[in-house]
C-alpha cells in the first residue's frame, strides 16, 4: 500500500502542456475556428489563454469556451501515456504474509542497511487504477 502520492503539476512527471494544445486545436478545428496566432500558453491560466485566442468576440469566446469545457470531459488526460518512465511510481510492495507458528523474525542482519544499495530499476509502470 502506498502511504503517499506526490502530485507534480509543472510537467517533470507527465508532459501535459503538449497534450492540452493538441487537444484545444482540435477542438477550435472541429468547432471551424482557426487561430490567429500560434501562442505558447505554457504556464498560462484559462482567463488570458481564451482572451488570447479569441481575442474580439466575447460572446464566441464564452460560447467556445462552454464548448471546450464539456469537449475535454469527453477527452481526458491520459496520464499513463503521457507519463514520464523515469517518474513513474514502484509497484506497491506486497502485503505481508500471515506468519506461521514457530517462523522466525528476521534477524538484524537479514535486515537492509546503512551501505545497502537501492533500485528502482525493473517494471516501473503503475499498478492499480490512480483514477486519473
Amino acid at each position: 500500500m502506498y502511504k503517499g502520492i506526490i502530485f507534480d503539476m509543472d510537467g517533470v512527471l507527465a508532459d501535459t502542456e503538449s497534450y492540452y494544445t493538441n487537444r484545444r486545436d482540435e477542438y477550435l478545428r472541429l468547432m471551424g475556428y482557426q487561430r490567429q496566432e500560434n501562442t505558447d500558453f505554457t504556464g498560462s491560466n484559462e482567463k488570458a489563454l481564451w482572451e488570447t485566442m479569441v481575442p474580439n468576440d466575447p460572446e464566441l469566446r464564452q460560447e467556445l469556451l462552454m464548448g471546450y469545457r464539456a469537449y475535454r470531459k469527453l477527452h481526458p488526460i491520459p496520464f499513463r501515456e503521457l507519463l514520464d518512465p523515469q517518474a513513474a511510481l514502484p509497484p506497491p510492495p506486497k502485503e505481508p504474509e500471515e506468519e506461521e507458528p514457530g517462523e522466525e523474525e528476521p534477524g538484524e542482519e537479514d535486515l537492509p542497511g546503512e551501505g545497502d544499495e537501492f533500485s528502482l530499476e525493473g517494471d516501473m509502470g503503475l499498478e492499480g487504477d490512480l483514477g486519473m
